[in-house]
């Protein structure tokens, strides 16, 4: 009998709290330092998409390929909605129509980025976009991915994402599929073709406190040194792949059965509803001192909407869909 991976689910949570940490900072110099060691979590969404996606079918890349799209398609449809009637409220929208241009959509279908067309509060949803291209990308190649799917391709792919990042202030050329996407799916799928041999693999106490005292380091220096507005930084790969290593050769050491719950049903759904949390958030909550913490109230009404739209909303929607 297979047993699950409940580490694997706490990493999970974590790294779904770190993403709404990004875009709601922790208060404080803490605060700034997390951002750095926050970046772990798209990496690691990425891998673990990999990690399970490493030798399924067709047919099970055909569906979650559906999944992903119809996801992406609610999400735009549902900020670019939040967009539409800001802008109204604001008395901004004829303006902003008036300045859309073709490189808007160039943009958003090539880099994955929607901030242009949909509204800064709708930006996050970048990776769903991203990831749907992935799975398009494993379905339109199935037979020869493996050959695309190496750590020499990751490996490359990720050299040229750092390039860009640090020489152009233009996020989006690097946050998409190819740079910040593909390399990391690579890597999640390498982990599951040898698994067995990094659950073989004994590392000793000095290595561990090595590894692990190499890359608190690196986070240190970086935060010094380069600061925080970079999404991408050499600890973030470090940092990202000993975590998930840690999970794949730990699955029982961490069994916390909310974090189960959060990983399993609703990871996603806060992804895509807690910038839209923010957005009201921001709006609605005086400058104070509970303000600073928001993140915490943030994400508890992230995870309590997704508890909503799967228990509610989702029976809707397929009641619907199955009436016709």
């Amino acid at each position: 009998m297979k047993t699950e991976n409940t580490t694997l689910h706490a990493v999970k949570a974590l790294a779904c709290f770190s993403i709404v940490t990004l875009h709601f900072l922790l208060p404080g110099e803490f605060g700034d330092f997390y951002q750095i060691v926050a970046r772990f979590a798209v990496p690691f969404f990425m891998m673990l998409s990999g990690y399970f996606s490493f030798h399924i079918s067709r047919e099970k890349v055909k569906s979650r390929l559906k999944q992903m799209l119809l996801l992406t398609a609610g999400s735009f449809l549902f900020y670019g909605a939040v967009h539409v009637i800001n802008l109204t409220a604001r008395e901004g929208l004829a303006e902003k129509l008036a300045e859309l241009k073709a490189t808007d959509f160039i943009d958003f279908f090539l880099f994955n980025s929607p901030k242009e067309l949909i509204g800064s509060a709708g930006t996050p949803t970048w990776y769903l976009l991203a990831i749907s291209y992935i799975y398009l990308l494993y379905l339109l190649f199935y037979k020869h991915f493996h050959h695309l799917s190496t750590f020499g391709v990751s490996l490359l792919l990720l050299a040229a994402a750092f390039c860009i990042e640090f020489s152009t202030d233009n996020e989006f050329y690097y946050r998409n599929f190819l740079f910040l996407g593909f390399p990391f799916f690579i890597a999640g799928m390498q982990f599951a073709r040898y698994r067995e041999r990094i659950l073989s693999y004994q590392l000793s106490a000095v290595q561990k406190w090595g590894l692990g005292l190499g890359i608190a380091g690196m986070i240190l220096l970086e935060y010094r040194f380069i600061g925080t507005e970079y999404d991408l930084y050499p600890s973030t790969l470090f940092l990202s792949s000993a975590i998930f290593l840690y999970a794949i050769r730990n699955s029982r050491n961490i069994n916390i059965p909310i974090l189960n719950n959060i990983a399993k049903k609703y990871a996603t759904m806060i992804y895509i509803i807690h910038p839209f949390i923010i957005f009201l958030f921001r709006l609605l909550m005086p400058r104070n001192t509970v303000y600073s913490f928001g993140v915490f109230i943030i994400f508890l009404l992230s995870y309590l909407m997704s508890i909503g739209c799967q228990k509610i909303v989702k029976p809707m929607v397929y009641n619907a869909v199955a009436a016709r």
